[in-house]
């Protein structure tokens, strides 16, 4: 590589816009989370603009009005670009102070800009990521054979050596958020739904954890016992904060992740767990506030998700294709729990209507 093509300002910028979707060059032009910091910065260039254009205006009369002798016997037109040249001399100053000011503005908004979308990107990776472990640990099925089948249920169902049954010693210390313990107060530059999203994640994920440690405190029950003891209600309570995060956790990666293949890849990772939990916990809430906070979900729910699919159904290039391999069982999944549910079943056959066709 010659050192023209090394200082070229044409290939640095076809370096920095290499994979358009995660150039930060590229982001800094189009992310919606620098947007106020695009309108400084464009605010910033057309005050300079106007600026340097009103010097050179202010110093071309004042030289004008200094030679108005000569401009009046002029007796030919080179008065005027030597009165122009003394106009830029004397305004030179002024407009290289105004092109210093503006160099360090494209700085600090680069600086800034780049910055912010570090952060946005941590946060939407380790939401991504902890959202994708529950996905793979089939955590919220296991969870919901413990609470149907008891304490025993989860012995085939063991992943790397504890199922969700050993909870006799929950003793976990370990922290899965060190992206937000170390970075929670970079949040205060995003927006308020983003940051709204994103706290309601971890503080729901949290309050599970803690949960979870009740649960150990809890003496199981006998099998094939009631399902009204405090040991089923915390399973409950375990499984309706793991949903509530998980909601969360989709509309945080809706506001984080720009790239629509991504974007829809993570949130279908989101509902294949997401989905399961919202058909056991309306199951299992009747007559009181938390059932009606559900079935007010129901609605949205069938409006985003088929959307989502049809999204990504009409994706076109290799980025899509992750995501339509899960779209297919996400809507195996809103099938079983939309569709055709317990409750729906219930109420077709006694109305002696035939049960609905996934």
């Amino acid at each position: 590589m010659g050192i023209t093509s090394v200082l070229s300002p044409v290939a640095i910028v076809r370096q920095l816009r290499l994979g358009a979707e995660a150039s930060t060059f590229n982001r800094l032009g189009s992310s919606r989370h620098v947007a106020d910091l695009r309108l400084i910065f464009s605010v910033s260039i057309i005050i300079m603009i106007v600026s340097a254009i009103l010097a050179l205006a202010f110093c071309f009369q004042h030289q004008v009005m200094t030679n108005w002798q000569e401009v009046r016997d002029r007796e030919s037109g080179w008065i005027w670009p030597r009165l122009w040249f003394s106009a830029v001399a004397d305004s030179g100053a002024f407009i290289g102070a105004i092109g210093a000011i503006g160099c360090g503005v494209l700085a600090w908004t680069y600086q800034r800009g780049s910055a912010r979308l570090g952060v946005v990107d941590l946060f939407a990776c380790e939401i991504a990521t902890l959202c994708r472990v529950v996905a793979v640990s089939d955590t919220v099925h296991r969870y919901i054979d413990l609470f149907e089948n008891g304490p025993q249920a989860g012995r085939p169902h063991v992943i790397d050596g504890e199922s969700p049954d050993d909870t006799s010693h929950f003793t976990s210390q370990e922290s899965y958020f060190p992206v937000f313990d170390t970075s929670v107060k970079d949040l205060q530059a995003l927006e308020a739904d983003v940051v709204k999203h994103v706290t309601a994640f971890y503080t729901y994920m949290k309050v599970m954890r803690d949960l979870l440690r009740r649960l150990a405190g809890i003496k199981t029950p006998e099998p094939r016992g009631p399902r009204d003891d405090d040991w089923h209600r915390a399973i409950c309570s375990v499984l309706y904060m793991l949903f509530l995060g998980l909601e969360s956790a989709r509309k945080a990666i809706k506001d984080l992740v720009e790239f629509e293949p991504k974007q829809a890849e993570d949130m279908i990772t989101i509902l294949l767990s997401e989905l399961l939990a919202y058909g056991f916990l309306r199951e299992q809430f009747r007559g009181d506030i938390r059932q009606r906070r559900l079935e007010a979900r129901d609605e949205s729910y069938r409006q985003e998700i088929p959307a989502l699919h049809r999204l990504v159904i009409a994706g076109e290039g290799p980025q899509w294709d992750a995501a339509k391999d899960l779209s297919a069982e996400m809507m195996k999944r809103f099938d079983r729990v939309l569709v055709d549910t317990p409750t729906v079943r219930a109420r077709r056959a006694t109305l002696g209507l035939p049960a609905a066709v996934s």
